[in-house]
């Protein structure tokens, strides 16, 4: 299920998990809206050779690169859904997080 809230679903939204790659990298959050029923990840300014997602359990993944100047999201998820963050860097190094 995807979430179609759109506009204002970030303001009041929780970070309920931070993730920061082993050896280093770009710090993750997954972002919950309790408003929108909606979950996200989210990568704050970081070299674009990173790629994050958000992964639902036994179903899709929506990805998203990292870009230098701005913070960057994946799509959203409703969030009745079992979910993780995901990030890895180009070569394929990288992990999963519930």
């Amino acid at each position: 299920m995807r979430a179609t809230c759109g506009e204002g679903c970030g303001s009041g939204a929780k970070v309920i998990d931070r993730i920061t790659p082993a050896g280093g990298g770009p710090e993750v959050e997954l972002r919950n809206s309790t408003r929108c029923s909606a979950a996200w990840a989210r990568i704050q300014k970081a070299n674009s050779s990173w790629r994050f997602k958000i992964q639902i359990r036994g179903g899709a993944t929506y990805a998203a690169d990292a870009s230098p100047p701005y913070a960057a999201y994946t799509q959203m998820v409703g969030s009745s859904n079992a979910y993780r963050a995901c990030v890895e860097i180009y070569d394929g190094q990288g992990g999963c997080w519930s």
